[in-house]
C-alpha cells in the first residue's frame, strides 16, 4: 500500500529492497512466529533451566545463558528474513557502492 502511494507521488521511484507480495510475507512471518520461534524459545528455556539447576556459580550461568540467547538471535534473524522472502542484507545506497565492503 505504501509503495503504491509513493509511486503516485514519484512515478520513477524504485525501492532499494525488493518487496515480496503480502501472501509470501504473511506466510513467512506466520511460519517464523508459529513454528521456528516457538521451538527456539523452548530450547533456550530448557537450556536456561538446566544451567540454572546445575551451575555452581552465578557468573557461569549468566555467561552461558547469554551466549545461548545470542546464538539463538544470530540464527533466528536471517531465518526470519529468508522465510519472508526478504534479502538478508539491503543493497548500498545509490552512488555509495564503493564505500561499503561486503562482510566476510
Amino acid at each position: 500500500m505504501d509503495l503504491r502511494l509513493r509511486r503516485l507521488r514519484d512515478p520513477g521511484f524504485t525501492p532499494s529492497v525488493p518487496i515480496p507480495d503480502m501472501r509470501t510475507s504473511a506466510g513467512g512471518l506466520a511460519a517464523t512466529m508459529g513454528l521456528f520461534t516457538n521451538v527456539r524459545f523452548q530450547v533456550v528455556g530448557g537450556i536456561d533451566r538446566y544451567l540454572f539447576d546445575h551451575s555452581n556459580y552465578l557468573f557461569s550461568y549468566l555467561a552461558l545463558s547469554t551466549a545461548f540467547r545470542a546464538a539463538s538471535t544470530w540464527i533466528g534473524q536471517p531465518t526470519r528474513l529468508h522465510l519472508q522472502a526478504r534479502p538478508a542484507r539491503p543493497a548500498p545506497p545509490a552512488g555509495m557502492a564503493g564505500w561499503f565492503r561486503p562482510a566476510g
